[in-house]
């Protein structure tokens, strides 16, 4: 390898800071926290999640309305490869989003697996990493009605709950 010990602690850094993003955006969503979401994007970023194409600021938009009577979303982001070069990085990554709806009118609520992956452009601009372009990729989704009850003898009443807002346990310091 020919790069200097600071041109690749540079990649090391930038690499962290593409990571911390992704997790961000995973959070903002599952956390249901509009700031965080928004705080991934550049403010000219786009985004094609296939039901929704248009800016990151519409699609922020878009999925609160989406997912507002949502129970609860979990989005696991794995298998981050990142190419950098210079200001700009080309990331794929896997994802699998775990999602329960609500029950409607004799409905009972769903709970939704979808994986696939999110191809993103993303761009370093005054210093900070963001998502320019993202494009995610559909590769299973399995809807199954969700039946309440005790896993395994379990209470889930014995845990702390799971909330949608920054009054979930992981704000609280």
């Amino acid at each position: 390898m020919t790069d200097s010990p600071a041109a690749r602690l540079q990649a090391v850094t930038d690499r962290a800071e593409i990571k911390d993003l992704l997790i961000a955006y995973a959070r903002g969503i599952d956390r249901f926290d509009r700031e965080l979401l928004a705080s991934v994007f550049h403010p000219d970023a786009t985004d094609d999640h296939g039901v929704f194409r248009g800016t990151a600021a519409d699609f922020v938009d878009w999925v609160f309305q989406f997912q507002q009577d949502t129970v609860f979303t979990q989005h696991c982001i794995t298998n981050e490869f990142i190419e950098l070069d210079g200001d700009v990085a080309w990331c794929e990554s896997y994802y699998t989003a775990r999602t329960q709806t609500t029950a409607a009118a004799g409905k009972p609520s769903e709970f939704i697996t979808a994986s696939g992956r999110y191809v993103d452009r993303m761009e370093r601009r005054d210093g900070r990493w963001r998502i320019a372009d993202r494009r995610v990729i559909l590769n299973s989704r399995r809807i199954t009605p969700v039946e309440e009850g005790p896993i395994a003898g379990v209470d889930a009443a014995l845990f702390p709950p799971s909330r949608r807002d920054r009054q979930d346990i992981s704000y609280l310091r």
